[in-house]
């Protein structure tokens, strides 16, 4: 089970995800720039505010669903006892969001 802090901080991330990415939303080339730009943005000043020690990368993908696949893959060279990451996932209607963030202890 994730600790207190990383699961304070997945909810601020979902949070701010779910306030851009909803059930009813269609995917539309023309918005999906902003949609991202909002999620990294309101998800970053979101984390500061938690006044957590660490930096934090926030990275977002959207997916328009067309039966294509996606296939990812990170690799790290940290301190595992103090730096970590995790991902947000949700769908809209005909879209897929994926948000990961990074927190690197300072």
């Amino acid at each position: 089970m994730p600790s207190q802090d990383v699961q304070q901080e997945l909810k601020v991330v979902a949070d701010c995800v779910d306030k851009v990415i909803t059930p009813s939303l269609s995917y539309n080339h023309a918005t999906v720039g902003g949609w991202v730009d909002d999620i990294v943005k309101s998800s970053m000043q979101a984390l500061m505010t938690l006044k957590m020690p660490r930096k934090y990368i926030v990275q977002c993908t959207i997916l328009q669903k067309s039966g294509a696949g996606l296939h990812t893959n990170t690799a790290c060279y940290w301190d595992d006892s103090a730096d970590g990451c995790f991902t947000h996932r949700t769908e809209g209607r005909n879209m897929l969001c994926v948000t990961t963030v990074y927190g690197i202890a300072l």
